[in-house]
């Protein structure tokens, strides 16, 4: 169980470090994988593009109404070993890059280190300071 842990949390840290190029390329591969897998495992409505997209997403966002899910034991084990603990992480280092690229923006603009060449006919105080008037 230990072993696993460490398996998991290393896992997880590459995923999170990954570059912009390089996330949606993995997503791409966990879909494309499912998706197949999906086709193999099972038959009916969850093999259908639209359903099985749906089935998807509300399952990688942790949702799951439960209204499509997997019928066998082989399309429950992958989904328990693939696509909810893949997606998850996947979505989860997606929504964490999305913050992340925002934070930096918004801090780089609250520091003065923004792009501000588009800007035309403004005053810039540089080491400006307010000071605390004392009544």
């Amino acid at each position: 169980m230990m072993r696993l842990s460490k398996v998991l949390k290393t896992l997880y840290s590459h995923v999170t470090r990954l570059a912009w190029d390089a996330l949606p390329a993995l997503v791409a591969l966990h879909v494309l994988v499912s998706y197949a897998a999906m086709h193999v495992f099972e038959t009916g409505e969850i093999a259908e593009t639209v359903a099985f997209w749906y089935y998807y997403v509300t399952t990688i966002a942790t949702m799951g109404y439960g209204d499509i899910a997997p019928k066998t034991t082989g399309g429950r084990l992958f989904t328990t070993l693939w696509v909810m603990p893949g997606g998850i992480m996947l979505f989860t280092a997606s929504i964490g890059k999305f913050v992340q690229f925002i934070a930096d923006r918004w801090r780089k603009r609250m520091l003065g280190e923004a792009d501000y060449s588009f800007m035309e006919g403004h005053i810039v105080i540089l080491g400006w300071r307010a000071c605390a008037r004392s009544a």
